[in-house]
C-alpha cells in the first residue's frame, strides 16, 4: 500500500468517527435527562484533525448545528485548510 493509500484510509476512519460523533451528540441532545453533551470544541477538534468532511456531512444528515453560523463557517474553512495540508504534505514532504 502506498503512503497516499494509506492516507486516505486514515482520512476515511477520521472521517467515519466524527460522523458518528455529530450522530451521537444529537441523539443526546433530543434526550431530556441530562446525559453529558459533547462539547462543541470537541467537534471542532475533530475537525481540525481531518475530520471536517465526517463534521460537515453529520450536521446535514442529523440536522445537528445547521443554525449555528461559526459551524456554517468553521467547519468548511477547516475543510479548506485540511485540504491545503494535505497538498503540501504530499508534495512537499512525502516525496
Amino acid at each position: 500500500m502506498s503512503g497516499f493509500e494509506y492516507l486516505l484510509v486514515v482520512l476515511g476512519i477520521i472521517n467515519l468517527f466524527s460522523f458518528g460523533v455529530m450522530g451521537f451528540d444529537k441523539r443526546r441532545s433530543r434526550r431530556r435527562n441530562g446525559d453529558r453533551r459533547t462539547p462543541e470544541g470537541v467537534l471542532f477538534l475533530w475537525a481540525v484533525l481531518f475530520g471536517s468532511v465526517g463534521i460537515y456531512l453529520g450536521m446535514f444528515a442529523w440536522r445537528h448545528k445547521v443554525n449555528k453560523w461559526y459551524f456554517q463557517v468553521g467547519i468548511p474553512a477547516i475543510f479548506v485548510q485540511s485540504v491545503a495540508t494535505i497538498y503540501l504534505l504530499q508534495n512537499f514532504v512525502l516525496n
